[in-house]
């Protein structure tokens, strides 16, 4: 979910474009208070399998998280606020209007945000550290997906997904293995997948630009052994020796610019619906 500056900025203009030539709102949108039993997640939306509806309904979600869907960034490094954003949490309830784009959806998640928190925030740049996924010397591995060409795997990788990438991990001692498997996956999403969670960011710099089907495992210590003294290591490699071995990816360090939103204005509770 991270974009660098290019791509928000392209996210922008696509945002003004919609609301330009053919406005659109949610069809009906309820905000409220969460329980006290509220849990994260959430979905719905266009591009999955209930396009006309999107919930956060038992379980909550944060302005914060609000903001990460409607910009399509990642709310862990990409937001800075001096208000708190992960509580209080809500439940959403919204009607997404019939043929509604993903873009589209977003410009009418940011317009929302406006409305009932009264949103105000300006994009300034910034470096974090983080990786570019690169083609290794040798090049790709990817193969790239064929339509009607089979595409099985074995019984240790997740089932297939209809399109996009699946992962199934199990502790071993010590050690974390990560089995996954991507259909019709881009470089992209690639790179998204492999960022651990609130580790470095990853972005895409291979100039790939199909759809891949493919499989990819690896292993990684976990942080508990590091000092515990860990067992031997497992027989399947770690994540940058699997990536250039398996799909002829490399990832290398780098100082990575990205747009963070910094939020000048945010009310802590939504106007009535």
């Amino acid at each position: 979910m991270t974009i660098r500056v290019s791509g928000l900025l392209a996210l922008i203009c696509v945002a003004g474009m919609a609301q330009s030539t053919a406005p659109l709102v949610f069809d009906a949108a309820s905000l409220k208070l969460s329980g006290p039993q509220s849990q994260r997640g959430g979905g719905g939306g266009p591009g999955t399998s209930d396009p006309g509806r999107y919930v956060f309904q038992r379980v909550g979600v944060g302005v914060g998280e609000l903001i990460g869907i409607a910009w399509h960034i990642d709310p862990s490094f990409q937001i800075s606020s001096k208000f708190p954003l992960e509580e209080p949490r809500y439940d959403l309830i919204a009607k997404v209007p019939a043929g509604a784009t993903r873009e589209q959806f977003r410009v009418i998640m940011q317009d929302l945000l406006a409305e009932r928190f009264h949103l105000k925030l300006h994009i300034e740049q910034r470096e974090f550290p983080g990786y570019e996924l690169q083609q290794s010397k040798s090049g790709s591995k990817l193969k790239e997906y064929v339509p009607g060409a089979d595409f099985t795997v074995d019984s240790r990788f997740p089932t297939v997904p209809p399109r996009g990438i699946s992962s199934r991990r199990h502790v071993s001692e010590g050690y974390e293995i990560v089995y996954m498997v991507g259909h019709q996956a881009t470089a992209a999403e690639i790179a998204a997948d492999l960022r651990e969670l609130d580790g470095p960011s990853i972005a895409d710099q291979t100039g790939l630009t199909a759809k891949y089907d493919f499989t990819l495992q690896y292993s990684r210590e976990l942080p508990s052994a590091a000092h515990a003294g860990a067992a031997q290591p497992p027989a399947i490699p770690d994540l940058l020796i699997a990536l250039q071995q398996q799909l002829g990816l490399q990832l290398v360090r780098q100082k990575l610019p990205f747009d963070v939103l910094v939020i000048d204005a945010v009310d802590q509770k939504p106007t009535d619906n």
